[in-house]
């Protein structure tokens, strides 16, 4: 019987997800940012309890801890997991589990349960996938590129949250909601110039996953990038945690930027971010 994971019995969720890394990169990031108090107004469903199969997170919009973007997490499945491709589908097509009638994004999933909820989404709509990489650096392996005189690396605030959404390939009206959470929670970088000029910016979010890099078009070519990247990893490593980027499959220009200052291939493991649009809908 499908059910919520109480929040003190969710720590018990934990070994089960890291026993499956990297398959449950996501979900299991999440949980534990969750835990902590980092992320809040998630919740964690299972096909059983206490021996689950299979786990879709999602917002709870019942909780008495508010969602830090609650605009953006209510059109996504935010993560799942599964030991159980069949647990997994029935999970997905329970009514009471999820409301297929709007637009759904499942973030993250292995290549393992793709077919799986490709399958799922199918029957309720349109579905298309995105397929990416996921690539992780180590602090023995990346170390952070010295600012160049005349510049200086500071934390993005919510007032350049607004630059950074504009900016963002996916950027969407929610965009800068999310964006004020992430920065307010996690570690970000902008490079600007001692006047004061936008270089370019990098984002990290609630699975210690860095993204949204950009650099402004008359910086570019100049290795602004690296630096950004190589920096914001280092803020990571100084929390004893690994740093991650998930990148398209097709974009093997961001693929060579960061495996050249060395961020390796996830090689067991391929993500894939999986939208749902409803029949009979305006595509949104």
């Amino acid at each position: 019987m499908p059910c919520i994971v109480p929040k003190p019995d969710l720590p018990m969720l934990l070994p089960w997800l890291k026993a499956a890394l990297p398959a449950s990169f996501k979900i299991y990031q999440d949980l534990h940012n969750y835990l902590n108090g980092k992320w809040p107004g998630l919740k964690f469903i299972v096909d059983q309890w206490p021996e689950p199969k299979a786990v879709l997170e999602m917002l709870d919009s019942n909780a008495s801890e508010k969602a830090q973007c609650e605009d953006y997490l209510k059109r996504l499945i935010v993560a799942l997991y599964a030991d159980d491709s069949q647990a997994l589908c029935e999970l997905l097509q329970d009514p009471e589990v999820v409301d297929w009638s709007t637009r759904k994004t499942v973030c993250a999933v292995s290549n393992r349960l793709l077919d799986t909820v490709a399958e799922v989404c199918s029957k309720h709509g349109q579905c298309t996938s995105v397929s990416c990489y996921l690539l992780m650096a180590k602090p023995d392996v990346t170390a952070p590129l010295p600012v160049p005189d005349g510049m200086k690396l500071l934390p993005v605030d919510s007032e350049m949250a607004d630059v950074v959404a504009r900016t963002w390939k996916f950027n969407r009206p929610e965009s800068a909601e999310l964006i004020k959470a992430y920065v307010k929670t996690f570690p970000s970088l902008a490079l600007v110039t001692n006047t004061g000029r936008h270089v370019g910016h990098m984002v990290g979010d609630s699975t210690n996953c860095m993204g949204m890099l950009y650099i402004q078009p008359e910086f570019r070519r100049r290795g602004f990038a690296k630096i950004i990247i190589s920096n914001l990893a280092q803020l990571y490593f100084q929390h004893g945690a690994n740093a991650y980027v998930i990148i398209e499959r097709p974009d093997i220009p961001s693929l060579k930027l960061h495996t050249s200052i060395g961020f390796q291939i996830v090689s067991d493991i391929m993500l894939e971010f999986v939208l749902c649009h409803p029949r009979n809908s305006i595509l949104s």
